[in-house]
């Protein structure tokens, strides 16, 4: 609003504070309850159009069963023992991956981050293999490992791989310059400059990294599943039942990831 100053007579624009300013905390949690509300109603939006898609006949319910086919066939299948050792079995896989994909990508990225010549002779490289679609190299990992598990937790990891990396070596070479002279004013060796300037001043931006890459894992899954795992429970069963099989045991697996990582897991 305008006012006129009493002193000078001019006018002055007065901004009053408003409610963000006044209550923070209560506008903070306003927003939050709108952000949750929001991300809860328009999943169950769609599942509920999904729903009367398939009941209305305007999709074919063969290829995309209905919600509670889905959960009426995954129920059954769940009370009579069939569906966990194949979602086990998936989630093998993709924990296995996950966890060589991870470990092999951040110790690469802290070593290309922290060492110019290793990151001139690594980089070019594995910005070309980058760019390369990951199933590309299923005949590879065929090669390599056989037929069997090595090759699906070869391609999980393969995936996560370049994320990891990525986040790393970009987290190590933003750290500020004058971390680096603070450690070299104080004579610090380089394991010393590592382990005490670089390691700890890049986990923050790290740990950024790994939770906008999240969706990695989510990727992946799909990678993983074959026999034993969601590729068996895909073949059985006849008609649209092989649809709604399929689509239980991306659920359960979804399912379990999500309740992994809003606890904190890997």
């Amino acid at each position: 609003m305008t006012t006129v100053a009493p002193e000078t007579g001019e006018s002055v624009v007065v901004r009053r504070p408003g409610p963000r300013e006044l209550d923070p905390v209560r506008t903070y949690r306003r927003r939050r309850a709108l952000e949750l509300s929001l991300a809860v109603t328009v999943p169950l939006l769609l599942v509920l159009l999904w729903q009367l898609a398939a009941a209305q006949g305007w999709i074919d319910d063969r290829v995309y069963p209905a919600p509670s086919t889905i959960l009426a066939d995954g129920w059954d299948r769940a009370t009579a023992g069939d569906l966990w050792p194949d979602v086990w079995a998936t989630l093998k896989r993709v924990l296995a991956g996950y966890a060589a994909g991870t470990a092999a990508g951040y110790a690469l990225g802290l070593l290309m981050g922290s060492l110019s010549l290793v990151r001139a002779a690594l980089e070019p490289l594995l910005d070309a293999l980058y760019v390369v679609p990951k199933l590309a190299l299923l005949p590879i990992f065929l090669n390599m490992f056989g037929l069997g598990e090595g090759p699906q937790v070869a391609l999980v990891a393969a995936t996560v791989f370049f994320f990891v990396w990525i986040s790393t070596m970009s987290a190590v070479l933003a750290i500020p310059s004058g971390h680096r002279d603070a450690g070299r004013v104080f004579g610090a060796s380089p394991w010393q400059m590592f382990r005490h300037v670089l390691l700890p001043a890049s986990l923050p931006s790290v740990r950024q990294g790994d939770d906008r890459d999240g969706n990695a894992e989510r990727r992946v899954r799909g990678t993983a599943a074959s026999r034993p795992g969601q590729g068996r429970v895909q073949e059985r069963g006849p008609g649209r039942h092989t649809e709604g099989a399929a689509d239980a045991g991306r659920t359960a697996v979804a399912g379990e990831g999500r309740h992994r990582r809003a606890v904190g897991g890997p």
